[in-house]
């Protein structure tokens, strides 16, 4: 209550993946937070008492004290019923606009249908996220649930759970063409590339599409989607099968270059067939515009291939190669744009390092992580050389010394992150700096302003008291010459004249 007091006014409370949480927990944001706009209280590692009746009354007086609720997180709630599910969506009904019930074993078909379909459905719900609930109880056919969504207006995000079958799907995405996201990864297994042609002309508008680990697809699933979906910016095809002896897929897309613009995000990572260096340099001479680049766990990328890569596409703003067989970048050239690079899990030494913070001066985000071939002087070097580094990420990097970081911060203290192993220490000096106070320098600058300041409030100080204290000023008597002159002006005659 004491920290709901001091800030009354929040809006924004995150509080997920905690390590426990009760009802008087959701209780005190109820009273404390009543103007809360944006709650995550998703996947709490144990919640306590979960089944007894008081915590559904919690949460129903938190749906009531707080109706300008835009977005809500209750994923692995599992207490969440059906009926208090609705009751929660009926008391936001106004503002609700985000859905994330994840791991909610016990909401249903049913309970979705309903309340979507009643008079005074959310009208502005547009992200509704169901994945791992029980919605595969079949207590409500498969296409009156699906029929159900579509009365969810500006719809922009939606994404699919396992158990729904192509027609399904199809249905949906028919009646909402107005999609501008959607997430497909992992479970549709049966999309192949036939289908994903036929799905392609219902969201023409769609703006970002993942596929991951859609192991049917091929090449061709990627030129269908650039070709038909005019405004696709991000596609994301890890685990697929691109790259599987396929030589015709460039040629055809290097026909359309207007639409190959449009994509500034690709992601390929974890392909078993993009093993061919003649396809990779291929797919970079098409897409040139791209901004980020996701080859990780390509293993048979080699280290000529990346340089291509990044010599066709100067925009490139991120780029992941980790777990990757690449050990340095072979480029003649400066890499002006580039701000994140991973790296973790390669073989990238001190010298390879030292290569890349030559040539990418503009790096902000750097993982290192599990790179054991890098030294202290590669990772010195790469602070002092790359001025904007923001983090830098050395989670299990064995190789290096203890007190690293020591030397990191003294050459960049302005770093934002740093991720360490476990067993990094820091130095007494630097354990010790906060209780040693300020530093001398400091010290003297406080001393001074003090006294300037003290200086400045005493002068001012005497002058207002000297204003009201001290008597009015005698004015100077006036001489006799003046007063004559005077006299004349006002036609008087002096006495004795």
């Amino acid at each position: 209550m004491a920290f709901g007091n001091s800030i009354p006014f929040l809006t924004s409370l995150v509080c997920s993946n905690v390590g426990s949480m009760s009802r008087q927990d959701i209780s005190a944001i109820s009273r404390s937070f009543q103007m809360l706009e944006v709650l995550d209280l998703g996947h709490p590692n144990l919640f306590v008492d979960g089944a007894h009746p008081n915590t559904a009354k919690a949460l129903i007086n938190l749906s009531l004290s707080t109706p300008r609720m835009r977005e809500i997180n209750l994923s692995s709630h599992s207490y969440i019923s059906d009926n208090l599910f609705h009751n929660l969506l009926y008391n936001w009904r106004h503002n609700l606009e985000e859905v994330f019930i994840c791991n909610c074993p016990n909401i249903t078909h049913g309970i979705i249908f309903n309340s979507f379909s009643f008079p005074d459905a959310p009208p502005r719900v547009k992200s509704l996220v169901l994945s791992d609930t029980g919605l595969s109880q079949p207590n409500i056919p498969q296409p009156y649930f699906l029929n159900s969504l579509t009365t969810i207006k500006y719809s922009r995000c939606t994404h699919f759970c396992l158990g729904y079958t192509y027609h399904g799907l199809s249905d949906f995405l028919s009646r909402r063409r107005q999609i501008r996201h959607l997430d497909l990864s992992g479970a549709p297994w049966y999309i192949h590339d036939e289908q994903i042609e036929t799905l392609a002309d219902l969201v023409t508008d769609i703006i970002s599409i993942n596929l991951t680990s859609c192991s049917k697809l091929t090449d061709y699933a990627v030129y269908i989607l650039i070709t038909t979906c005019r405004s696709l910016s991000e596609l994301y095809m890890g685990d697929t099968k691109v790259g599987e002896g396929s030589e015709t897929f460039p040629e055809q897309l290097l026909l359309c270059p207007d639409n190959n613009t449009r994509l500034q995000s690709l992601s390929l990572s974890h392909q078993k067939f993009l093993n061919g260096e003649v396809m990779l340099i291929r797919i970079a001479s098409i897409f040139r515009n791209l901004h980020h680049l996701d080859l990780s766990r390509c293993t048979g990328i080699s280290d000529q291939v990346i340089g291509d890569v990044l010599r066709l596409c100067r925009e490139i703003r991120r780029l992941d190669i980790s777990n990757t067989s690449i050990t340095s970048f072979h480029i003649g050239f400066v890499v002006l744009k580039l701000q994140q690079l991973n790296i973790s899990g390669t073989a990238f030494n001190d010298e390879a390092l030292m290569f890349i913070s030559d040539c990418c001066p503009a790096l902000k985000v750097v993982l290192l992580n599990a790179c054991n071939s890098i030294s202290d002087v590669g990772v010195i070097y790469l602070v002092k050389s790359c001025t904007k580094l923001q983090k830098i990420g050395l989670n299990n990097c064995d190789s290096l010394s203890r007190f690293l970081v020591d030397i990191i911060i003294t050459e960049r203290p302005t770093l934002h992150g740093i991720g360490t192993p476990i067993s990094f220490a820091l130095s007494d000096e630097v354990k010790n700096a906060g209780s040693q106070g300020f530093n001398p320098d400091l010290i003297v600058l406080l001393v001074i302003g003090g006294l300037l300041l003290t200086f400045l409030i005493g002068n001012y100080a005497v002058y207002v008291y000297a204003q009201k204290a001290l008597p009015p000023r005698k004015k100077k008597p006036v001489s006799k010459k003046k007063m004559k002159k005077e006299r004349l002006k006002q036609g008087v005659s002096a006495p004795g004249e």
